[in-house]
């Protein structure tokens, strides 16, 4: 009988951990980054898309912006607001809901400042017409089938074929504060 030295047994990590579905939505906001801006004045619904800058210590979606925009107004009027996060390519949706401020923060614009904010404001973080705007969310729902179409489209005919339900991922709604 030939004998076989037994190989030193490796713990089996995970390839990826399990976040929390709290840690899941600041993770798909950082990784998405750009999202639709919904205000709601005079009781009717405008989007608008923003870049967002995600500050997960203190607790706030930040974005630089401009004074010269109908959002300040709507924003003071009316500081509830949604950002709707979509990446299509993974299927992954994002729905953030908090209250908004507008500030005039030289400081923070400076900490906040790249490139793209310099082609779109050429005068700099000192361009008297630019702002920042916070979000403070207390709430979210995240649609994540970690899947392209073809993925789905094969997963609803398989559930077709066996009269089950599709397991398209996660869905889950999240308090935040």
């Amino acid at each position: 009988m030939w004998a076989y030295p037994v190989p030193r047994q490796i713990p089996q990590v995970p390839m990826t951990t399990k976040t929390s579905p709290f840690d899941h939505v600041w993770e798909i906001a950082k990784k998405i980054k750009t999202c639709m801006l919904t205000t709601l004045p005079a009781k009717r619904m405008r989007s608008r898309p923003m870049h967002a800058i995600i500050d997960r210590e203190a607790g706030c979606l930040w974005f630089i912006t401009d004074q010269r925009g109908a959002k300040d107004e709507e924003i003071r009027a009316a500081p509830d607001v949604c950002l709707a996060f979509a990446d299509t390519g993974s299927n992954t949706y994002l729905s953030i809901t908090g209250r908004a401020e507008i500030l005039h923060d030289v400081a923070k614009i400076r900490e906040l400042w790249s490139s793209e904010a310099q082609a779109w404001w050429p005068k700099g973080p000192t361009d008297p017409d630019v702002r920042v705007l916070r979000v403070v969310p207390d709430s979210a729902e995240y649609w994540d089938t970690r899947g392209n179409s073809i993925t789905v489209a094969l997963k609803l005919a398989a559930s077709r074929l066996s009269g089950n339900p599709p397991d398209l991922g996660e869905n889950k709604k999240v308090r935040l504060l």
